[in-house]
């Protein structure tokens, strides 16, 4: 009986969409959900997370994600309009599941325009099976995603490896078909804030890749996390800095003009 479970597990895979928003000054959105969790033996935690989940016997990869993104995003209300062709991977992810074998997680790529509606405020929250309850969804700026201490770590993964992919003229036309100039307009923009995050991200993976046991992925996850940390208060510390020396300039211009 454990050898079957172990066997179905090999063949999990989850599906998350990355609903993006990519405009032509060079500014990037994504489609955000809270997520309150209950774990055993701890209190209920909220975290932000990609639209997305789980595959149904008999689904492919896009047939998950477009079944979960009409629950998720729209209490199945309205169609999406979302078409195959309009989907684009992003990160391919194995981890180890809870109860042997591995777990993929797949992070794809949807334009915003083909995306009709979201849920609003009026709709009521959704309740997943797992008792996880879903907030509503919302537009966010990326480099706010990059900065949320309660983003889930895989999907934080996933945001900084499509962002690197925009910031690259070549990958941006071939993978999600933005062009160079808007391309370029990204890596003006964000590559002082992302590319700290994505070199740390790519050694993260190549680890992840080594990963058999899930105690050894959940310390490369601590490992990972306690960077990420690093380099938010780094930022910060950097940003105060700056703040007090505009703040020591002012009152000198100030002392000289008078």
């Amino acid at each position: 009986m454990v050898n079957e479970n172990r066997k179905s597990v090999q063949f999990c895979r989850s599906n998350f969409g990355i609903i993006a928003d990519i405009r032509d000054t060079g500014e990037v959105f994504a489609v955000v959900l809270t997520v309150k969790e209950k774990y055993r033996h701890r209190t209920a935690t909220q975290n932000w997370i990609f639209p997305g989940g789980s595959q149904n016997p008999g689904e492919s990869d896009k047939q998950t994600l477009v079944r979960e993104l009409k629950e998720e995003i729209s209490c199945e209300q309205k169609d999406l309009g979302i078409h195959y062709e309009d989907i684009h991977i992003i990160l391919n992810l194995k981890k180890p599941a809870d109860s042997g074998g591995l777990m993929t997680q797949n992070f794809w790529y949807i334009p915003a325009s083909k995306v009709t509606d979201l849920r609003g405020e009026e709709q009521p929250q959704l309740r997943e099976p797992d008792g996880a309850l879903l907030g509503c969804p919302e537009m966010q700026s990326v480099d706010v995603i990059f900065r949320r201490q309660n983003m889930k770590l895989a999907h934080l993964a996933a945001i900084f490896i499509f962002m690197g992919k925009l910031m690259n003229k070549e990958l941006s036309k071939k993978c999600f078909n933005v062009s160079p100039e808007v391309s370029a307009l990204i890596r003006e923009r964000y590559y002082n804030i992302v590319a700290p995050y994505l070199r740390k991200t790519h050694f993260f993976l190549e680890r992840v890749r080594q990963s058999r046991s899930k105690e050894n992925y959940a310390r490369v996850l601590y490992s990972y996390f306690k960077v990420l940390d690093g380099l938010r208060q780094s930022e910060r510390r950097g940003a105060k800095t700056v703040c007090r020396k505009e703040n020591v300039s002012s009152v000198q211009e100030e002392d000289t003009g008078k």
